[in-house]
């Protein structure tokens, strides 16, 4: 996704889960997205999202990240 198409961005956790092994961690949860297009249109989309950290020294550095958009049944 390429976010310049957007005018805002705004990424807000929903439900997360936190685990810590000596200087790796990770959190898996649900993130609530929304994004306003240049046009003014909005799109809202939950997504499964998986983080993963390493320390370094005294600071904790996001390693990795993945987000899968939450598939929704037509109404």
């Amino acid at each position: 996704m390429r976010f310049s198409q957007f005018d805002r961005v705004t990424i807000s956790y929903a439900v997360f889960r936190f685990h810590k092994k000596r200087k790796v961690a990770w959190a898996v949860g649900i993130e609530k997205v929304e994004l306003l297009r240049k046009n003014g249109d909005t799109l809202n989309f939950d997504a499964f999202v998986t983080n993963v950290f390493e320390k370094n020294d005294d600071r904790w550095l996001i390693v990795s990240h993945q987000a899968t958009p939450v598939s929704r049944e037509a109404k």
